[in-house]
């Protein structure tokens, strides 16, 4: 018996299926009988690795975008900062003067440092909060917690009675509480991690300077 004759089925994009029985396989990017084929995934999953590497070097060289304040920025926080050290000083050099010419008790002394001490650490968390949600622009409020500060010393200059004093001291730690968490919060988003460090040192070192200027000139 003469055998049947061997029917060659070409790999080919054009061919829509396959004649009734044959084997043929439609997916054609695994025949091994058309060049072009292969050609066209090997360009394929070239063009797409290439894309995926690009894609993943773009984030580190935005990340290596280096920022920071500029001068005249700087030299508002450090000015901030050594108001804010300034006024933790203020109180402790005049403790002798209002115990002399006032007659309060240390215990009184004591008390009015704590209030003022309490009443910031309640409010610090509320202005980062406000901050955050945009209630209040962060300029706006560094602005007003200075301004209000400054006058409510100057006010407790010429108070000589204790109640109003402890008010006055607990309004004056509400307004110093609303400028570090800020500040803080400004450095942050304006200053990249390769900076960040020495900005909050030297707003460090402008706290220290206030320090000891507002214990030199309190005493």
């Amino acid at each position: 018996m003469a055998s049947a004759p061997k029917v060659e089925v070409a790999c080919s994009p054009s061919a829509g299926g396959s004649a009734a029985g044959s084997p043929v396989n439609d997916d054609f990017s695994s025949c091994d009988c058309s060049p072009q084929a292969n050609d066209m995934n090997e360009e394929i999953t070239a063009e797409s690795a290439q894309a995926a590497e690009s894609s993943s070097v773009a984030p580190a060289d935005s990340a290596d975008v280096v920022k920071a304040p500029g001068a005249r920025l700087l030299t508002l926080l450090i000015m901030v900062g050594g108001l804010e050290g300034a006024d933790a000083v203020l109180l402790p050099c005049v403790f002798f003067a209002l115990q002399r010419d006032l007659g309060l008790s240390l215990n009184d002394l004591a008390v009015m440092s704590m209030i003022q001490a309490l009443s910031g650490n309640l409010a610090s968390p509320v202005w980062g909060i406000l901050a955050d949600r945009g209630a209040f622009k962060r300029r706006t409020i560094i602005i007003t917690g200075c301004i209000v500060q400054g006058l409510i010393t100057m006010v407790l200059a010429g108070v000589d009675h204790l109640w109003f004093m402890l008010l006055l001291r607990a309004l004056n730690g509400v307004m110093l509480a609303s400028l570090r968490p800020i500040m803080s919060g400004i450095i942050a988003d304006v200053t990249s991690e390769t900076n960040r460090g020495k900005v909050y040192g030297a707003l460090g070192i402008a706290m220290n300077v206030g320090t000891m200027l507002g214990a030199f000139i309190g005493t």
